[in-house]
């Protein structure tokens, strides 16, 4: 697969789309919960992308040097920018926050221990979600070079582990008491969201292994993805997901699997509607993960410190909307573009990755 399918940068658009929504109503005062759809979405994307990554890697995982190899090709797209704004985050909350409070918060931040099996705390809030990330990348290829080491074959380890991963998430969040808060306390906790990746996880696997059966559910997939995910949206908007047993148990699952039937659509889409529209979607979909450690500061900052300048009124609301778009979308451009870039680039002169990328494309 290239590394530019339209269908699945539409899909990545629309997911920071919808984050970027939520995060706007901080200034209109009109918040949707529009973000949890966009980062459940980010999941199955990245599972999508990881499995279908290891999955044709296969027996050469066997390979420690593959398996280190594969991690630091994910830590070298993943980690720089994380830890460029875990720094920005700490100047920021200096003037709020006493020196050493902020010293006593951070450590678990710097190895991805802020909320593994607990709610995230509010610094830096919106890194809960790369922390269900990286354990995830952590844990899966793990699993697949213990299992093709012990010498299970490749393919029966690779479903049995997405599906352990996600049967383990279920089960914690079907055995847990009702939460004070479902947002913090189930939808926010690592150990419960390897559902979501390994929905993506297993549509990848099931792209490679009936491809003909794959391109035949590309409408009757996104018919009844648009059902699922709509279901989901009516149900959160009309439930009280702190007390609801499906919506601690199961809606989890739901949502990510609404999300994984477009897939058959969006891996097999090669053009849209055309070359100015298709340009701009992958413009967003390369910049989403700046986008995504850039918007929600962005507009906490512009409501401290701009809003109450123009003031509450609706001219001043629709300015401070504008400044707020456009500084998350110039700020995430550049922030690819000098930062990102010039990381990414090193991985084609590592050994190691270049061993990871070879293996991978020796098997596909």
């Amino acid at each position: 697969m290239s590394d530019r399918v339209p269908g699945l940068d539409l899909l990545r658009a629309a997911a920071i789309s919808l984050v970027v929504f939520q995060h706007q109503g901080l200034i209109s005062g009109q918040e949707l919960s529009t973000g949890d759809f966009g980062v459940n979405l980010f999941f199955v994307l990245s599972g999508f992308l990881i499995g279908g990554i290891l999955f044709e890697t296969g027996e050469s995982l066997r390979s420690p040097r593959i398996v280190a190899g594969f991690w630091l090709r994910r830590w070298l797209r993943t980690l720089p920018n994380y830890y460029l704004f875990l720094g920005i985050n700490v100047l920021v909350w200096l003037p709020f926050r006493r020196p050493h409070v902020v010293r006593q918060v951070v450590p678990p931040f710097l190895v991805f221990a802020q909320n593994f099996a607990h709610r995230p705390g509010w610094f830096f809030i919106e890194s809960w979600s790369l922390c269900v990330e990286e354990w995830f990348y952590i844990f899966f290829p793990l699993a697949l070079f213990l299992g093709v080491i012990f010498g299970f074959r490749f393919v029966r380890t690779y479903w049995a582990t997405v599906l352990a991963m996600m049967l383990v998430s279920i089960g914690l969040r079907s055995t847990m008491r009702p939460p004070d808060d479902w947002g913090l306390d189930v939808d926010m906790v690592v150990a419960h969201k390897f559902d979501a990746l390994g929905a993506g996880a297993l549509a990848a696997a099931a792209m490679r292994a009936w491809p003909a059966s794959w391109r035949r559910l590309r409408i009757p997939g996104i018919l009844s993805g648009s059902v699922l995910v709509l279901e989901c949206f009516l149900y959160q908007a009309r439930h009280n997901m702190n007390v609801e047993y499906f919506a601690r148990a199961l809606y989890p699952t739901v949502l990510s699997l609404g999300w994984a039937l477009f897939l058959p659509w969006a891996s097999t889409c090669a053009r849209m509607k055309g070359a100015w529209f298709d340009a701009c979607v992958a413009a967003v979909a390369r910049w989403s993960y700046s986008m995504y450690l850039v918007n929600f500061m962005a507009s906490v900052l512009l409501v401290l410190y701009l809003k109450p300048t123009l003031g509450t009124g609706a001219p001043g609301v629709l300015v401070t909307e504008v400044a707020y778009f456009a500084v998350v979308l110039a700020a995430s451009a550049a922030l690819y573009r000098c930062f990102e870039c010039p990381i990414l680039r090193l991985r084609s002169r590592v050994r190691l990755c270049r061993e990871a990328a070879a293996a991978q494309h020796a098997g596909s």
